[in-house]
């Protein structure tokens, strides 16, 4: 997803921290919406109290994207979504998916950016 979400935000490299790091925080509310839900399902409704998660995540990151834009934007949202969809099957390990993130992101950051830069390179060398 890191890649899909640099190339559509046009390759700009001030972009990744926005997708790295909203992507962390899209997957680690799938640790706090689980702590959520244990603690206000039985009063509220298992149906009712994920609603209510959600809607407070989606205002936060409607109030709060002009305030802290690397953690509150669409990034966080659609990996939220994927991730909550993924953890239906077996035996999620959402940490590791944080890691793999993170990191295989980065990764594929530097990829693209590296994979530019050659071809950019070659262009030149064969245009002269």
């Amino acid at each position: 997803m890191v890649m899909i979400f640099f190339f559509e935000a046009h390759m700009d490299i001030k972009k990744a921290p926005h997708i790295l790091v909203g992507g962390l925080f899209g997957i680690a509310n799938i640790i706090l919406i689980k702590i959520f839900l244990g603690a206000t399902a039985a009063s509220m409704g298992l149906e009712l109290a994920m609603l209510v998660y959600i809607v407070v995540f989606v205002y936060l990151i409607v109030a709060l994207g002009e305030v802290v834009p690397i953690i509150f934007n669409n990034y966080a949202f659609m990996y939220f979504l994927v991730a909550a969809v993924a953890v239906k099957g077996p035996a999620p390990d959402v940490f590791v998916w944080m890691g793999v993130e993170v990191v295989g992101g980065a990764i594929f950051i530097a990829a693209i950016l590296g994979i530019m830069k050659i071809m950019g390179f070659l262009a030149a060398k064969k245009a002269s």
